[in-house]
């Protein structure tokens, strides 16, 4: 799952984004942007 993948490794931007997509699609926008600028983080 995307949660384990950035659990094993924090910097894996695509985890993050696809992470905050999941999120968004169930409406969870806060948690969305929160995986959104840890993707950006780990890959500006």
């Amino acid at each position: 799952s995307f949660a384990c993948s950035v659990q094993l490794n924090n910097k894996h931007y695509a985890a993050w984004l696809d992470l905050g997509q999941l999120y968004e699609k169930h409406r969870q926008y806060n948690d969305s942007l929160f995986c959104y600028e840890k993707a950006l983080q780990a890959n500006p």
